[in-house]
């Protein structure tokens, strides 16, 4: 009585649970489109008892008893089944009545379960939909939601079946109790009531889509599954519902898309798996696999976690009779993105993967990873790409791009790191393997963060069997994820992904790319090696080619850190039986900067290799390009190399081409002298072998200076060795657009042949140079021509020589041409020299330039010796052009270059070069090449013709070379060649070439040869 304390109070009573809903009334007999009614509302549940109140506490210091929990309200009744459509003769449409939905849940009571839909009924009528699950009951403990109804069943040929309902709503969570009452005067005040019990309150699964008709012969689709019931404040997101399977012959249904989580703490529902599809008949565009629903994003706006649903996987395709696939599989589910935006949260955002595509004659596409963001301190972790399905009679599937990866807070010590791409699905013997997803993008976005962006890795490549001679090709790898970062820590591009293995191999993947804003490094990854050929008995498959290089870009003006760019892949090599060739080198990845830090471009990838007949190897990638955008950058810019052609160690087999070098540029008008922009080296060309070519070089790459320095171009590769020697590279080009000189590169050589019966490689084109800026008094100067290689049966051509080119004030110096290679077997023929470059002063007419222009003068061919009939002509020589009221130099067309001697045919003298004056100078036409000495002594070549379009001034034709005296006994010289013509503007005086003599004739009383016709000048 004094001291005790008071009992508690007993529990209130559950709630009756709520009446079944009546069925639905059947269609009418007399209306040929009788429709089946609507299935009753279940009723509703009986509310809960209340609780009983607490004991009274003892007169002195007793505690008065808590107060009784408030009971369970009773669940709410299940909706009334849809009615039956009405089976009318002549009547092909009745449609089964919609099933009841079901009653809401008392206090604290579930939601009753959805009526099912009404049988569809006839030929061509439809299931009923579903009726929805009931929503769960307020207060207390939160109700659970009711599930979507099952989708009707098709009941007759070519019904489909019902959609699945969608998942009830849960309940509300229940608030706190109240306090106890006070005791009398002397006693301790009651304590506090415990607050609700918080429970997930999970959303409702979505109902089964419901399968087609069963009959034979069918076309009957199945149903869509339901959509998942959204989550309570702190519950889950419900599972969509899978997609209902065909029968007979038709597509499977699409999943349903989860329900969103709720707002405190839920995770986001998983996507239903697509529904299988039907094809016994084998009918076309029929029979494809339903695709997996999407899995439901989830935005967190406090400080718990959040979890993006899983996407569900595609549906398989049809079989048909003979246990073929026929038909597309489904594609896979997205995963759901989870955001986080409270930036005090410490909880990680997971995206949801993406579901995998679904097998079928063609498999079906994964889905993509979900995206993963917080703008407070957790961990972002994103979505993996679903993979592809596999493709059982033909190709595989693509993967799913990986999720990108995104943090918006500089105190946050994670680093973000993209979602890996998924694989590619198989493929068949013929078929490709699916090329894999593309790895998923990541973004460090606070200027305060000193983490790193990583790109996600690219998916690997499918595979396909690679037994039979003309199979399938492995699939490509998927390109690494760009990452991009405003913080001080680094950016660096995703991996690619491997290449896929098949009878012909699989491309490498390309390496992701990297941009940074901030004060750290940008490195760009390496291109994946693609995949080596096979080799069945019959014929080897080709190489898969390198994947190129990422980019890296530094875009910071106060930058000193790098940009790295990445590596090219190396070529597969080719399969070792008869044509099996190697796969070309990726190219590397650009390096650029808009800060101060160094450049290192990508280097281009080496060819494949192939020990194969007539196999070849692949040609070498191409190197990265170097761009410089600030005018206080102190270093050289220099582009990659290009990468080395493959060798071919085989019978027939040739040497692949060498990469070309990267591009250089100089991108500001304020850069220093001493900074110049310089193309990159090209790559060798790879080996031939046995009556095989060596590859030719690479091409020197382009250089482009818009600053005070210089612009120089790469030089070229040297040409493979082989029964027939490659051909030397092209050397680089150069433009200035500010003020210093311009410089093409020297063409390679040619590489000489390495065994009897073949050819002396051909000389690279020499690079040409160009003075773009009129203010400029900067020196272009072409790269000279690179000479030919001898050869048993026939030296190699010499290469053409660079233009040069000018609208400044500078002077310009074209490049020679090449000398043509000798013939050093019997009846071997020498090669010809390569023509002179062009030169060219083009300004406007306010600008001063006083040099001439001379044309680079022709190369001279290459001789025979032994008893050679053959022989090499003479280069041409190069044009030479003026233009410009205030230009005062003359215009001199380059020299031909002298015929090759011979035992027999000596070859003819190159044509001169062409003169042309547009301003106040002469112009010249060059001279004719002398013919070469031989059994037949060569022709001497045409003097070059004059063109003088300014007044007072002089035109003057080429002479023609001399013709080549014979030494063969009772052979005739060689004929002079004729002067060039000459034309001029009134008050101008032209005058024609002189022509060459005529060469001595042989012993024994021979003809000399006749003296060529001079020209006339005309005004």
């Amino acid at each position: 009585m004094w001291f005790g304390h008071g009992g508690h109070g007993g529990v209130g009573g559950t709630g009756a649970v709520g009446a079944t809903g009546g069925a639905g009334a059947a269609g009418t007999s007399n209306a040929p489109s009788g429709v089946g009614g609507t299935g009753g509302v279940g009723g509703q549940g009986g509310n809960a008892g209340n609780g009983g109140l607490g004991g009274n506490g003892g007169l002195l210091f007793g505690n008065g008893g808590a107060g009784g929990a408030g009971g369970m309200g009773g669940s709410g009744g299940t909706g009334g089944a849809g009615g039956t459509g009405w089976n009318a003769t002549g009547s092909p449409d009745q449609n089964g009545g919609a099933g009841g939905n079901s009653g809401g849940g008392g206090t604290g009571g579930n939601g009753g379960m959805g009526g099912a839909g009404g049988h569809g009924w006839a030929l061509f009528g439809s299931a009923g939909a579903n009726g929805n699950g009931g929503v769960g009951g307020a207060g207390g403990n939160p109700g659970a939601p009711g599930n979507g109804g099952t989708g009707g069943v098709g009941v007759d040929v070519s019904s489909a079946g019902g959609m699945g309902g969608a998942g009830g709503n849960p309940g509300a969570v229940g608030a706190g109790g109240s306090g106890g009452a006070a005791g009398g005067a002397r006693a301790v005040a009651g304590a506090t009531g415990a607050a609700g019990v918080i429970t997930p309150g999970n959303g409702g699964n979505g109902g089964t889509g419901g399968a087609g008709y069963s009959a034979p012969g069918g076309y009957s689709d199945g149903g869509q599954g339901g959509q998942g019931g959204p989550g309570g404040t702190y519950g889950n997101g419900g599972t969509g519902g899978a997609g209902g399977n065909a029968v007979g012959v038709g597509n499977g249904g699409d999943g349903g898309d989860g329900g969103a989580g709720g707002q405190q703490a839920g995770t986001g529902g998983a996507g239903g798996n697509g529904g299988n599809g039907a094809n016994v008949n084998s009918t076309a565009g029929s029979g494809n696999g339903g695709n997996g629903g999407n899995g439901a994003d989830v935005s967190q706006n406090g400080p718990a976690s959040a979890v993006g649903g899983a996407g569900g996987n595609g549906g398989s395709s049809g079989i048909n009779a003979l246990q073929e696939y026929y038909g597309t599989g489904g594609t896979g589910g997205n995963g759901g993105a989870a955001s986080i935006n409270d930036g005090a949260s410490t909880a990680t955002a997971t995206g949801g993967n993406g579901g995998k595509g679904g097998t079928g004659a063609q498999g079906g596409i994964g889905g993509d990873g979900g995206n993963a963001y917080t703008a407070g301190t957790g961990n972002v972790i994103a979505g993996t790409g679903g993979d592809g399905g596999s493709g059982i009679g033909g190709s595989g599937g693509v993967g799913g791009n990986g999720g990108s990866a995104e943090i918006n807070n500089g105190l946050n010590p994670n680093n973000a790191v993209g979602g890996v791409g998924g694989a590619g699905g198989h493929g068949n013997d013929f078929g490709s393997g699916g090329a894999g997803g593309d790895g998923g993008d990541a973004s460090i976005n606070s200027t305060s963060s000193s983490a790193h962006a990583i790109g996600g890795a690219g998916g690997a490549g499918g595979v396909t069997a690679a037994t039979n001679a003309g199979g399938g090709t492995g699939g490509l790898g998927g390109t690494g994820g760009t990452a991009t970062n405003y913080g001080s820590g680094n950016a660096t591009g995703g991996s690619a992904g491997a290449a896929g293995t098949g009878f012909n191999g699989g491309g490498g993947g390309s390496g992701g790319s990297a941009y940074n804003y901030g004060t750290g490094n940008a490195i760009g990854a390496a291109g994946a090696n693609g995949a080596s050929g096979t080799s069945p008995a019959n014929a080897g498959g080709t190489g898969g080619s390198g994947g190129n290089g990422g980019s890296a870009n530094v875009e910071n003006s106060a930058s000193i850190a790098a940009a790295i760019g990445g590596n090219g892949g190396t070529g597969g090599d080719g399969g070792t039986t008869y044509g099996g060739s190697g796969g070309a080198g990726g190219a590397g990845g650009t390096a650029y900067t808009g800060g101060t830090g160094q450049l290192t471009p990508g280097i281009g990838g080496n060819g494949g290799a192939t020990a194969a007949n007539s196999g070849n190897g692949g040609n070498g990638g191409s190197g990265g390009e170097a761009q410089v955008a600030n005018s206080n950058y102190a270093y050289n810019v220099q582009g990659g190399a290009g990468g080395t052609g493959g060798n071919a160690t085989a019978l027939y087999g040739n040497g692949g081409r060498g990469g070309t070098g990267g591009g250089a540029l100089i991108g500001s008008t304020a850069a220093a002298a001493t900074v110049n922009a310089i193309g990159g080296t090209g790559g060798a060309g790879g080996t031939g072998n046995n009556d095989g070519t060596g590859g030719p070089g690479g091409a020197g790459g382009t250089a482009t200076n818009y600053g005070t320095g210089n612009a120089i171009g790469g030089t070229p590769g040297v040409g493979g060795a082989g029964s027939y020697g490659g051909g030397g590279g092209d050397g680089g080009s150069a433009y200035s657009y500010g003020t210093g000189n311009a410089t093409g590169a020297t063409g390679a050589d040619g590489t000489p042949s390495d065994s009897l019966g073949t050819y002396g490689g051909g000389g690279g084109k020499g690079g040409s140079a160009y003075v773009e800026n009129g203010g400029s008094a900067g020196v272009a100067v072409g790269g000279s021509g690179g000479a030919g290689a001898d050869g048993y049966v026939g030296g190699g051509n010499g290469g053409v020589g660079g233009d040069a080119y000018t609208v400044g004030t500078g002077q310009v110096t074209p490049g020679t041409g090449g000398q043509g290679g000798n013939g050093t077997g019997n009846a071997a023929t020498g090669g010809s020299g390569g023509n002179g470059g062009n030169a060219q002063i083009d300004c406007a007419d306010d600008v001063y330039n006083a040099n001439d222009a001379h044309g680079g003068a022709g190369g001279d061919g290459g001789s025979g010796f032994n008893t050679n009939v053959g022989f090499g002509n003479g280069g041409s020589g190069g044009a030479a052009s003026i233009s410009g009221n205030k230009t005062t130099g003359s215009s001199f067309g380059g020299g031909g270059g002298a015929g090759g001697g011979a035992t027999e045919h000596a070859g003819s003298g190159g044509s001169g070069g062409t003169a042309t004056s547009y301003g106040d100078g002469d112009a010249v036409g060059g001279a004719g090449g002398n013919g070469g000495t031989g059994g037949y002594g060569g022709d001497g070549g045409v003097g070059g013709t004059a063109y003088n379009y300014w007044n007072n001034r002089f035109a003057y034709g080429g002479d023609g070379g001399d013709g080549g005296d014979s030494q063969g006994n009772g052979a005739t010289g060689g004929h002079g060649g004729d002067g060039g013509d000459a034309y001029a503007v009134q008050h101008s005086d032209a005058y024609g070439g002189s022509g060459g003599t005529g060469g001595d004739g042989g012993p024994g009383g021979a003809t000399g040869g006749d003296g060529g016709t001079g020209a006339t000048g005309t005004t």
